[in-house]
């Protein structure tokens, strides 16, 4: 046992002190001298053996010696111990200034050469090219690309994305590139009026639109042939893409006229203008037609005229000439009335003193054949 606890190997040792006096404590009672040494097994009845009763047996003091041997034994094992523990305190203090020294080198190379030294770009979607120059500027960040771009959610001036975006890093005099929004895309038809259909569809195709079907139409300003305009008209904003129709006269939209020789001048007069023509009427003698009726029109009848035009009518005031009357005996404003309503001038002669002057004689004398506006004399007594 003294050998096992003085061993070099500590595996060959006892484990503890508690083990050890265990051990010596069954050697003590192995060496007894008054334990039997021998036992002889025979097939004989045993009497029974009547143990005498002993006196209690104090314990016996442990040698000095075991006891120099157990605290030997415990300085070795914790001289052990605290050789390991220090062993064990030295390594993780070695591996804890190795980690430091890596952790201070990364460190510095991150700082000083590595990404810690590049520049952190700020987020600055959402604002203007001002901003985004207050924000870069106490960066160092001057080196600034602009790239614009339709939007249509996003307002015009307005930053849609940057690269690199916020967050990213750049060296130092790196270029940072914004994308800022032109607004919705749009694009402003111009007057196409007045040019042939060939050149309207040529100058459409500067923009990045659909050149529609042609449609045609009549006017009273365009020529046939030349284009009134477009579908949408001049000064539309439109989307990409959208379609724009070329709208071409056919010229002066035509109306057949009727005749109206022979008819009304009234009717003629209201007919017309509810077709929307500008009608003249001018009077005439006639001695075919009848006072009222037209006499001639222009255009003539069962031509063509476009909406607007002029037709002029020639309205009937009746024949030229008339019959003289007989106004013999009637009073002088009777007989001046009755010849002026025929168109005819009065030329009155009076005799005598009468208050009331009848007709006496006329000239020409009654029955005559004259023209509107003859001068008839009559004399009244």
């Amino acid at each position: 046992l003294i050998i096992r606890a003085t061993s070099r190997d500590p595996d060959s040792r006892p484990r503890n002190a508690g083990e050890f006096l265990k051990e010596l404590e069954a050697i003590a009672l192995e060496l007894d001298p008054k334990k039997n040494q021998m036992k002889l097994d025979l097939d004989l009845p045993v009497e029974p053996i009547r143990e005498k009763l002993r006196p209690p047996v104090k314990p016996k003091p442990i040698p000095e010696a075991s006891i120099e041997i157990k605290e030997t034994t415990k300085q070795i094992r914790r001289g052990e111990e605290k050789k390991r523990r220090t062993s064990k305190r030295v390594r993780r203090n070695r591996k804890i200034a190795l980690l430091l020294a890596i952790a201070l080198g990364v460190g510095g190379w991150y700082t000083l050469v590595g990404p810690g030294s590049r520049i952190v770009v700020p987020s600055v979607v959402g604002g203007t090219y001002d901003d985004a120059l207050s924000a870069f500027s106490p960066l160092g960040i001057t080196n600034i690309a602009v790239v614009e771009r339709f939007d249509e959610e996003i307002n015009s001036g307005t930053i849609i994305e940057s690269s690199p975006p916020g967050g990213g890093r750049i060296e130092t005099g790196e270029s940072v590139t914004l994308v800022i929004s032109k607004g919705a895309e749009r694009y402003t038809i111009t007057s196409l009026v007045g040019l042939t259909p060939e050149a309207a569809a040529n100058s459409l195709k500067r923009f990045p639109v659909k050149l529609g079907e042609r449609i045609v139409l009549f006017s009273n300003t365009i020529p046939k042939g030349f284009v009134i305009g477009s579908q949408p008209q001049a000064g539309t904003k439109i989307k990409r893409n959208a379609t724009v129709s070329i709208i071409v006269s056919k010229g002066v939209e035509t109306f057949l006229v009727p005749s109206y020789v022979g008819m009304s001048g009234e009717q003629a007069l209201n007919e017309l203008t509810e077709s929307g023509f500008d009608v003249e009427s001018s009077y005439a003698f006639s001695e075919n037609i009848l006072a009222g009726a037209v006499i001639s029109q222009n255009p003539a009848g069962s031509s063509q005229a476009p909406k607007g035009a002029s037709i002029t009518l020639i309205v009937s005031k009746g024949t030229e000439f008339v019959f003289v009357p007989n106004v013999f005996s009637l009073d002088e404003a009777t007989a001046v009335r009755t010849l002026k309503n025929l168109e005819l001038k009065v030329v009155v002669k009076k005799l005598g003193t009468k208050p009331i002057k009848k007709t006496t004689n006329i000239s020409p004398k009654v029955g005559s054949k004259v023209k509107r506006g003859s001068i008839i004399t009559i004399t009244v007594g």
